[in-house]
């Protein structure tokens, strides 16, 4: 899904999408523009913390879970605060923007998953989370 969702954003195919399929005037279409692009990364993140969470889960270790939730909105508010009030970006951008609020949460769960994946992978393995 992500290949197409690529040569839409960053090819003229994007203002094609935006101005014949959607019937989005020429302004909105740019405005359009910048969200679409800042958003491409997000099918990504989400599958991949996806992935992270259910490996806790799995592993019974819920407690990096909600601290990555914690962590990915207090992101996502210090983004939009920073985009709306500080650099004066229009709400759709900053809202866009919420990609970078993902980002430190996929990081975050990073350490605990990658130990416990390889605790599920070879049990007789003794591996702690926060190792």
């Amino acid at each position: 899904m992500l290949g197409p969702l690529l040569l839409l954003a960053f090819t003229p195919l994007l203002d094609w999408w935006y101005r014949t399929v959607s019937g989005l005037t020429p302004a909105l279409s740019r405005l359009a523009e910048v969200p679409t692009r800042i958003r491409v990364g997000m099918p990504v993140l989400t599958l991949w913390i996806a992935f992270q969470r259910a490996i806790l889960v799995v592993a019974r270790k819920t407690l990096p879970m909600t601290l990555a939730s914690l962590l990915e909105i207090v992101g996502l508010a210090l983004v939009l605060w920073l985009t709306i009030y500080h650099l004066n970006l229009i709400g759709i951008v900053a809202a866009a923007a919420f990609v970078r609020g993902r980002l430190p949460a996929n990081l975050y769960l990073y350490r605990p998953g990658k130990r416990l994946l390889n605790l599920i992978l070879r049990p007789n393995r003794k591996v702690r989370a926060w190792d």
